[in-house]
C-alpha cells in the first residue's frame, strides 16, 4: 500500500522505501482529497489550530518521543489521531524527525535507540539517525549494530551507518 494516511496509522515497521515519502506526516493525509477532481472548487473547511489546543496544526515533534502515557491519554488520545496508540504516533514522529534531518533530535533519538523496549522505535530511530548523520549518531548506530538483541533492530543500524556521512 502507498497510501500514506494508511502507512501513518498502520502499526509495526514502515517499509524503508516509504519512510521518506512521508515527510513530517504524523497522522493521516489529505492529499487524496486535496487532488480528487471531485473536490475541486469546494471550500475547505478544515480547522487551522489542528485537531484541538493539544495537537496542533504542526505540533513539536520532540516531545512527542517523551511523552508519558498519562500524558498521551489526556491528550492527543482524544483526538482522531490517538485510536492507533501512542507506538505509532512516537513512531511517526521519528520518521518526520529523521525527515526533516533534525539536529536537535540526536539526543532524544539516541536515547531512544539506547533504552526504548520496544523494537519498532529502535529500528526507526536508527533509520532517522543515519537520515541526520554526524559521529556521534555514527558511534551510537555502531553500539546498536554491535548489542541491540533484536536482529531487525541491528540491521537497520548496519543500513544506517552505510548512508551516514
Amino acid at each position: 500500500a502507498r497510501c500514506l494516511s494508511y502507512l501513518t496509522q498502520c502499526p509495526g515497521v514502515v517499509p524503508e522505501v516509504i519512510r521518506p515519502l512521508l515527510g513530517n506526516l504524523l497522522y493521516g493525509c489529505d492529499r487524496c482529497q486535496e487532488v480528487c477532481p471531485y473536490n475541486q472548487g469546494l471550500v475547505n473547511t478544515a480547522r487551522p489550530e489542528g485537531l484541538f489546543p493539544f495537537f496542533p496544526a504542526e505540533p513539536r515533534l520532540i516531545p512527542i518521543l517523551s511523552m508519558t502515557r498519562k500524558e498521551f491519554s489526556s491528550t492527543i488520545a482524544l483526538t482522531a489521531a490517538g485510536w492507533r496508540g501512542k507506538t505509532t504516533l512516537q513512531r511517526n514522529a521519528v520518521i518526520a524527525l529523521g525527515n526533516l534531518k533534525h539536529r536537535e533530535a540526536v539526543a532524544p533519538l539516541i536515547r531512544m535507540l539506547a533504552q526504548d523496549p520496544r523494537p519498532v522505535i529502535r529500528l526507526h530511530a536508527a533509520w532517522s539517525l543515519g537520515a541526520i548523520g554526524g559521529a556521534r549518531a555514527r558511534f551510537y548506530l555502531e553500539k546498536c549494530r554491535q548489542q541491540d538483541p533484536h536482529g531487525p533492530v541491528r540491521e537497520e543500524a548496519r543500513k544506517a551507518l552505510e548512508n551516514t556521512e
